[in-house]
């Protein structure tokens, strides 16, 4: 009995059918379980390091982009700018007035 396992491949025969309901695929041969496993097998781990190659490249643009994007922008240098004279009264009116922080 397989106690771990990261596919369940059932074989129907006439004896009982439940580990053909429990498993992942079924067949209804024994001789199709070597093409299954090295044919099959062999597509799906090609595929699955093209997949993993593509969204390492995928994101690797998706920064590339953002980050070619900031230093064109100058980062958030335009805000910092902006923000730091944004004063309409000064300090020391402001210490003075302390009604003024209502309006």
């Amino acid at each position: 009995m397989i106690q771990m396992a990261d596919v369940g491949i059932g074989i129907s025969g006439q004896e009982e059918r439940q580990a053909v309901m429990t498993s992942d695929f079924a067949m209804g041969q024994l001789r199709f379980l070597v093409p299954l496993m090295l044919v099959h097998g062999h597509w799906n781990y090609q595929r699955m390091g093209y997949m993993i190659l593509y969204n390492f490249y995928r994101n690797a643009v998706f920064v590339f982009v953002l980050f070619w994007y900031a230093l064109f922008t100058g980062f958030t240098l335009p805000t910092i700018i902006v923000g730091i004279p944004d004063k309409d009264l000064r300090r020391m009116t402001l210490l003075k007035h302390p009604q003024l922080y209502g309006a």
